[in-house]
């Protein structure tokens, strides 16, 4: 069982409370947590591990929503929702891939800081001798090298 603590309210708030509403806020609420998890865990361990899921959970969807366009279907056929959905999966996977192939400290990044990261950056595209070059700050080259030395050794796994 979790023991949860109310939030405490504004001073001028606990005055528009009924009564019934200040004893409920008053007394205290407990939480059940039913679990097959393996008995060698300890009950803080199952109650942060289940915290973390719901939040690892939410933060997911978020993404799904906000980074990947999915907040809505854009049709009433339900195929063809359902497609629109399986590509916007298929593009949250793939970009957790290349996640994994960032440095550390950008693993915990959004799609949108990662778009903003890599792709709004500023450059030059230059044309010499039939090659086209794209200029840009020597750390995004170095960011860039390390991005596809990654790659190419998770190809090779």
């Amino acid at each position: 069982m979790v023991k949860k603590s109310v939030t405490p309210l504004l001073p001028h708030m606990w005055d528009m409370l009924t009564e019934e509403e200040k004893l409920d806020l008053e007394r205290e609420h407990y939480h059940v947590i039913a679990t097959n998890a393996d008995e060698r865990l300890s009950a803080e361990e199952v109650v942060r591990f289940y915290r973390q899921r719901g939040d690892t959970s939410e933060n997911r969807i978020k993404e799904f929503k906000n980074g990947f366009n999915l907040s809505y279907l854009p049709s009433s056929d339900f195929i063809a929702n359902a497609f629109y959905f399986q590509i916007g999966v298929l593009a949250y996977n793939l970009f957790i891939l290349f996640k994994q192939t960032l440095q550390k400290s950008w693993q915990k990044h959004t799609v949108a800081t990662i778009r903003y990261k890599l792709y709004h950056l500023a450059g030059k595209v230059i044309k010499h001798s039939r090659k086209t070059v794209l200029k840009v700050q020597e750390e995004f080259v170095e960011i860039f090298y390390g991005i596809r030395e990654r790659i190419y050794e998770a190809s090779l796994e």
